[in-house]
């Protein structure tokens, strides 16, 4: 388990050497170290249900000397404290010799139940959708695989009879990528490699492992679920490829470096920031005309609509897929005069894939969502996908379909 301590108030009187901001593995307790000006007798530190006391009792020459440099006299050396506490939110408080009492410092502990650390600093998924089990090639991939392979051949079906050119893009979870720096085992047999040698439909999938492990210090982050804008380009140069078409994407040239927070450093306490690898895209011919959500990112749902006048645009483009979708879009909408993006992990509506009369479909999902079908292997209804709490007023795409469930949905008259 990874615990996150964040200071978030400063002394001026108690200075702590530790804990400091950061991240730390299996942390059964706190190590309070520091010390104090003459004229605090004791420090105090308070959680949320008790107090501890503790004297300076410990001989730091260091801080006689900084405080001669500064002017402060001092009798001894005993400035210094330290003692052992539990790990939770606590303030640090000094109490004077005249008996007053100040607050000093504070700090945020916190330890979610999903985040693990790895080697280098790198954070991983540690309890969702039997993750552990999927990587160690320990769950079972039978069920999971029927489900998908028997609602891919009805996809298929549909798609040859709509003369629909599709693909299916997994991507991987970050272990894969990068097992050398995993806190837990990562087999060869883990669940993506099975299902993509079991599938009946493993032609249509893409799944570049190799690419992204080339590039695995810069495909994914340390700090994110998700891969980066380089993973991103290397997944759709892949889906490119794989349709037939032209395409111009370099997923290593040009990657500049910016200090972010993934989604999950963001879980603790929005600590440990890491270099996302981007790609910066100047796609003037591009314009993204829909976006039914309020919330940037957004979840099942989302509904986009993008145009592009670029000189090799061509056909229709739909996607269900996820929030790894996000970091692909900008290397694949300009290659198609329309791309119409679902944020519905595989899933399809039939009314609305109709409407939309794409040329092409990309299926999208992560691979740690593989293990079972959302739908249990049936087609979906965009109705139970919408969310009206983050849908925003712009709500009218020009589709008559999804305008129609959209006015359901919020109850608003179409």
């Amino acid at each position: 388990m990874v615990h996150a301590i964040r200071i978030t108030r400063h002394g001026t009187d108690v200075f702590l050497d530790k804990p400091k901001s950061g991240l730390f593995r299996d942390l059964d307790a706190l190590a309070f170290s520091g010390w104090a000006v003459p004229s605090v007798t004791e420090v105090q530190i308070e959680f949320p249900t008790h107090r501890v006391a503790v004297s300076k009792t410990l001989m730091r020459p260091d801080v006689t000397a900084h405080l001669g440099r500064i002017g402060v006299e001092t009798s001894d050396d005993c400035h210094g404290f330290a003692v052992l506490t539990e790990a939770q939110p606590f303030q640090v408080y000094a109490l004077f010799q005249d008996g007053t009492r100040k607050l000093q410092l504070a700090g945020e502990v916190e330890a979610p139940d999903n985040v693990m650390l790895g080697a280098n600093g790198w954070l991983f998924l540690s309890s969702s959708n039997g993750i552990l089990e999927q990587a160690a090639g320990t769950f079972n991939p039978a069920p999971g695989l029927k489900v998908w392979d028997d609602y891919l051949e009805r996809f298929d079906m549909l798609a040859q009879e709509m003369q629909i050119q599709w693909r299916f893009c997994i991507a991987p979870s970050k272990e894969l990528i990068v097992p050398e720096l995993a806190p837990f085992p990562v087999s060869d047999n883990n669940f993506l490699a099975v299902f993509l040698r079991r599938s009946r439909f493993a032609e249509f999938m893409s799944c570049p492992i190799d690419q992204f492990k080339r590039y695995s210090n810069i495909s994914y982050w340390p700090s994110d679920s998700h891969w980066s804008d380089v993973g991103a380009a290397i997944a759709a140069k892949d889906v490119l490829h794989r349709f037939g078409r032209t395409n111009t994407v370099v997923p290593n040239i040009g990657v500049e470096f910016s200090i972010g927070i993934g989604d999950l450093s963001d879980k603790l306490l929005g600590q440990h920031d890491a270099a996302f690898p981007g790609i910066s895209l100047q796609n003037e011919n591009v314009n993204l005309n829909f976006d039914n959500y309020a919330v940037l990112g957004g979840n099942t749902g989302r509904f986009m609509i993008w145009e592009s006048d670029d000189a090799g645009a061509e056909g229709t483009l739909f996607i269900s897929g996820g929030s790894s979708f996000h970091w692909m879009s900008k290397f694949l909408t300009p290659s198609f005069k329309r791309t119409v993006f679902l944020h519905g992990t595989g899933r399809i509506d039939v009314s609305l894939l109709k409407e939309v009369a794409p040329t092409h479909v990309l299926l999208q999902n992560n691979s740690r969502f593989m293990s079972v079908h959302p739908d249990e292997g049936n087609f979906s209804n965009l109705s139970e996908m919408l969310n009206p709490a983050q849908m925003n007023a712009n709500w009218r795409s020009g589709y008559s379909y999804y305008d129609r469930i959209a006015a359901d949905v919020l109850g608003h008259s179409s």
